[in-house]
């Protein structure tokens, strides 16, 4: 990113020093830079660049606005997440939409024997976003997630994808829980840890408004697919004994968090023993979920 490019990005800097920049692994849906500024008085402070692709631009025009929003929220309310800075949805300084915001010192790998105790502070930080920071006028940008996407042309039976969409259609949407802040991509990939501590949950372009038991079942199955059952069941446990809400549509969301690999998981760039053990792990959640409905 050049100097004049920063400037007009975030004018309230004007005399800052682009000093170098970095492209950040991780980014799926974005293109993710890390730039270093310093001041006229020497201090020297990173930022986060993201540059949203074209399908999220496309879903939302307004989409780094409305996370630069959601972030101000959660900062206030006292939540580990990246400071917001600044954002632009007009995409008038570079070809797409951009939100800056300040560098968290973290790294999204955690030492196995520190993982139950990360699990724990995720359930915490979920039951947080979900019960105490409350819906009101500053939420209405928030979209509503409830709905099932139609049924593909060649549903992706790899993974269960048209058993899975018969089970949920008749018992769709289920009776909700009372509606609340979700983030809507809790994994692994989305957590930055310093040391066995959560630093800050990142990348809420997925955020909106639906039944707390979403968030519950996408980390659910990413927890699986990182770390296997027993830090699952850990998480969900941890989670479960401090929530007010009800468990009883658990295993419809399960299998709706369930559909989002479908179709798409040969595109991960997996190697191929990494992507056949997430297949088998996906194969024993869905299996566990449906026999619910027997």
């Amino acid at each position: 990113m050049t100097l004049a490019l920063w400037h007009r990005l975030l004018p309230s800097h004007p005399r800052h020093e682009v000093i170098r920049a970095w492209p950040l692994q991780g980014g799926v849906s974005a293109l993710v830079t890390a730039v270093e500024l310093r001041s006229p008085s020497g201090q020297v402070r990173t930022v986060v660049v993201r540059q949203y692709g074209r399908i999220d631009s496309t879903r939302n025009p307004h989409v780094a606005r409305d996370e630069f929003r959601l972030l101000e929220l959660l900062r206030t309310a006292g939540l580990a997440v990246p400071e917001p800075m600044a954002f632009d949805d007009t995409a008038s300084v570079v070809p797409a939409h951009i939100l800056v915001t300040g560098f968290v010192q973290g790294t999204t790998e955690i030492k196995r024997p520190d993982v139950p105790r990360a699990v724990a502070d995720l359930a915490a930080f979920l039951l947080e976003v979900h019960q105490r920071v409350q819906r009101t006028t500053a939420t209405t940008f928030l979209p509503r997630k409830v709905n099932l996407s139609e049924w593909p042309g060649t549903p992706d039976d790899t993974l269960s994808e048209s058993m899975i969409r018969r089970v949920l259609d008749p018992h769709w949407p289920p009776p909700l829980n009372d509606p609340c802040i979700v983030h809507g991509d809790v994994g692994p990939g989305n957590l930055l840890w310093r040391g066995n501590q959560l630093a800050a949950v990142i990348d809420w372009e997925d955020a909106g408004i639906s039944d707390p038991l979403l968030d519950v079942g996408n980390a659910r199955l990413e927890l699986l697919f990182a770390f296997g059952s027993e830090v699952m069941d850990i998480f969900t446990e941890a989670y479960r004994v401090r929530s007010e809400r009800d468990f009883s549509a658990l295993p419809l969301w399960d299998l709706y968090a369930a559909l989002r690999p479908a179709g798409r998981l040969h595109t991960w760039g997996l190697q191929p023993e990494a992507e056949q053990r997430m297949r088998t792990r996906h194969r024993s959640f869905v299996e566990q979920a449906h026999a619910h409905f027997h």
